[in-house]
C-alpha cells in the first residue's frame, strides 16, 4: 500500500464546521486521545498568548484549503449523481471465524451508466471536472485486491482493523 494518508485522518481531531454562513468555527474532539487541553512533551500548543500559535494557524489554513476542496468535489459528486452515475456498492470480507462482513456506505461508478451517457452529458461531465472523478474511482477499483489482502493479513495476525489505532474521518459526502 501507498504511503498517502487522506486528509481527513492527516486533521482528525480537528474540523471546520460552518455555523452560519459565511462563518466556520475550529472544533475539536476532545475524546480522540489525539487532543490534549495541557500541552504535553511533544505536543504542539493551539493557542499562544490569546490567538493561535503558528502551528494552529497553518492547522486552519490546511482546514479551510481542506473545505474548498470538499465543496469543489461535492459539486462535482452532484453532477455525477444528476446523472445517474453513483450506486451503492456492496462490497464484504471475510472475518475471522470466515463470516461475511458487510462493508456499508461504500459507492461506485456504474460504469454501464457511464458508457450509456449522451456525448453533450459526457462533454458537460468533462468541462466540470466531474469525469475525471469518475474515471478516478474506476481505476481505483485496482486496489480492492491489495486492500482485501491487507485485511486478511490482519485477521491471520488475530487483528481486525476495529483493533488498529486509525482515525475516524469526520467527514460523509452528501448524496
Amino acid at each position: 500500500m501507498g504511503a498517502y494518508i487522506p486528509a481527513a485522518v492527516r486533521v482528525y481531531p480537528f474540523d471546520l464546521i460552518s455555523l452560519k454562513q459565511d462563518e466556520v468555527t475550529l472544533c475539536v474532539d476532545k475524546d480522540s486521545g489525539r487532543f490534549h487541553e495541557q500541552a504535553q512533551d511533544k505536543d504542539w500548543q493551539l493557542f499562544k498568548e490569546g490567538g493561535l500559535s503558528e502551528q494552529g494557524q497553518k492547522l486552519l489554513g490546511f482546514l479551510q484549503q481542506w473545505q474548498h476542496h470538499r465543496a469543489y468535489t461535492q459539486e462535482r459528486i452532484n453532477r455525477l449523481h444528476q446523472h445517474q452515475l453513483i450506486e451503492a456498492w456492496p462490497l464484504q470480507l471475510q472475518g475471522q471465524e470466515g463470516q461475511a462482513k458487510p462493508l456499508k456506505g461504500l459507492y461506485r461508478i456504474n460504469e454501464q451508466q457511464l458508457r450509456g451517457l449522451s456525448a453533450e452529458a459526457l462533454q458537460e461531465l468533462a468541462q466540470t471536472g466531474a469525469l475525471g472523478i469518475a474515471y478516478a474511482q474506476l481505476l481505483s477499483q485496482a486496489q480492492l485486491l491489495p486492500l482485501k489482502q491487507r485485511y486478511e493479513d490482519f485477521v491471520q495476525q488475530g487483528q481486525t482493523p476495529e483493533h488498529t489505532p486509525v482515525a475516524t474521518p469526520t467527514h460523509s459526502w452528501q448524496l
